[in-house]
């Protein structure tokens, strides 16, 4: 922001001449899914450089740009490292940086884009970086891995040590290091910039002879940082990634044991950057809690704020080796139901602003009813033995180690229902008149006794002749009193059941009732 509006300060001057003549480019921009939508104008911030924060810049500019903007009277535009081609600015597109080196190259000297703000970096700065007045703020902690494809004929752990022989060429097949299968190695590393290799090197020559930095042997140095292309699907390849990208990227790369080392994650800027109110309002949002979903939604943690014993949002010039990270708060809710008649279902869930990660203990009246349950899609589930009745669980998440989440806790009260009790048998006797004349119908009693009960039953019984229903009547005391409908002239098997209900079982019974023909008529017409 501040080079830009100096650079158009300087009326016809060789600088701006230089300086213009270096950002022109063709004048469509490439659009790479971590860029961020839209063109910017002359207020805004705009960011470019590493691939390995790339994602955590584009989820952070995204949220500043939704929430904050309005209010702060700017918007943040974070380009990634990857999709080539140009970006847009205010002014003219200018190409796009891939990679740390090149993003803080973009802050100075004869590489200087005036309309770049700042810069993402995954590595210290370097000397010339420094005596040119860059200031990196560090805002995030990843860790350096290497990778390889999901089979593999590599060992299922690196050293150090094994690294630097692989990557110095002493050691050339996989079978040559305990656990490794036959397969010529290829050794890999990131495209030229890449702050990740240059980290990646400076940790293997704190493991090398004397500490000195390593002659590679024979190393693809052509891969895109953190592309899983560069080993998917070679059982033979391997490559150094950040395990907060690595955790992203699928099941197509596994990530190797063992080796393992921590850094932070750096915004750069100009020597005016401290001063620059724009560019402080951002960083100091980026390690504030607002943030944090953010950086942890693309794999890595935040760093906590000098409050917090932290460095987050501090500028330096030299590699940050303060690793505390920022607390994520955590809840959990519990609720219990009824598994059956003698177990309870208890299910604790646990939320945060990104995924959680750790284990869930269960208690009841202060004792351990189950310890260390895994969470499962943020869950943790139980079905402990339970009497009938209320119970009330105490479900306390512990995060993973070396995790940002807070511990939390929450209580749930619910009812195991016991098994109902058992209902009493029945009987039916039915009354009705064993003959009935032509014509008329048919009325009757039916009564419903249950066995070994004082109680009466209740409810519907119901009287068929064969499927079709010819009377119904409503218990009263156990007994119904039922006018049946017509008969046709015949004999009649009826069934008389009853249902049951909550005190009685069903039951039934049949009677016969024997329908009157019509009567002749006798001499004279008289019957």
């Amino acid at each position: 922001m501040y080079a830009r509006k100096l650079v158009a300060g300087i009326a016809g001057g060789a600088a701006a001449v230089t300086v213009l003549a270096m950002a022109a480019a063709p004048a469509m921009a490439a659009v790479d899914p971590d860029d961020t939508a839209g063109t910017p104008v002359s207020a805004d911030l705009i960011a470019v450089g590493s691939d390995t924060s790339q994602h955590a810049l584009f989820l952070a500019a995204n949220d500043w740009n939704a929430t904050q903007a309005s209010s702060a009277g700017f918007k943040v535009y974070s380009y990634a490292a990857t999709g080539g081609g140009t970006i847009p600015t205010p002014g003219t597109p200018v190409s796009r940086p891939n990679g740390s080196g090149p993003g803080k190259a973009a802050l100075y000297g004869g590489s200087n884009l005036a309309e770049v703000d700042f810069a993402r970096s995954s590595s210290k700065q370097s000397d010339d970086e420094t005596n040119n007045g860059l200031q990196s703020y560090p805002f995030a902690l990843d860790t350096v891995v290497t990778v390889t494809a999901a089979t593999s004929n590599a060992p299922a752990s690196l050293s150090c040590e094994d690294l630097v022989k692989i990557y110095k060429g002493d050691v050339t097949n996989w079978n040559q290091l305990p656990g490794g299968k036959d397969g010529t190695i290829k050794a890999k590393l990131p495209q030229s910039g890449s702050g990740t290799t240059k980290f990646f090197l400076g940790e293997l020559a704190s493991c090398n002879a004397g500490g000195a930095a390593i002659t590679l042997g024979t190393v693809d140095t052509t891969p895109q940082e953190h592309d899983p292309a560069a080993v998917a699907g070679d059982p033979n390849a391997i490559v150094p990634f950040s395990q907060g990208r690595a955790t992203l990227a699928g099941s197509s790369i596994k990530i190797e044991g063992n080796f393992a080392r921590k850094r932070a994650l750096y915004n750069v800027t100009r020597s005016t950057g401290p001063s620059d109110t724009k560019i402080q309002a951002f960083f100091q949002w980026l390690c504030s809690p607002a943030a944090t979903s953010s950086i942890e939604a693309a794999g890595f943690q935040q760093l906590s704020t000098p409050a917090n014993g932290g460095k987050c949002g501090v500028n330096t010039t030299a590699a940050e080796t303060n690793f505390v990270t920022a607390q994520v708060d955590t809840a959990t809710a519990v609720t219990v139901t009824s598994q059956s008649a003698s177990s309870a279902r208890v299910v604790a869930k646990v939320t945060a602003p990104s995924a959680p990660n750790g284990r869930v203990t269960f208690t009841e009246n202060g004792q351990v009813v189950q310890a260390n349950v895994p969470l499962v899609s943020g869950q943790a589930t139980i079905t402990p033995a339970a009497a009938p009745g209320s119970h009330t669980y105490t479900a306390t998440f512990v995060p993973a180690a070396n995790s940002a989440f807070k511990t939390s806790s929450g209580t749930g009260t619910g009812t195991v229902t016991g098994a109902p009790a058992s209902k009493a048998s029945s009987s039916i006797s039915a009354d009705f008149p064993k003959k009935v004349k032509f014509g008329k119908k048919a009325k009757g009693t039916v009564t419903v006794a249950l066995a070994g009960v004082s109680t009466k039953a209740t409810g519907t019984v119901t009287v068929k002749d064969g499927s079709k229903v010819v009377g119904t009547g409503t218990l009263s005391g156990g007994t119904a009193t039922i006018t049946l409908k017509k008969l046709k002239p015949g004999k009649h098997t009826l069934t008389v059941s009853w249902p049951g209900d909550s005190a009685g079982n069903a039951s039934s019974t049949t009677v016969k009732v024997k329908a009157l023909p019509k009567p002749k008529k006798g001499k004279g017409g008289k019957k």
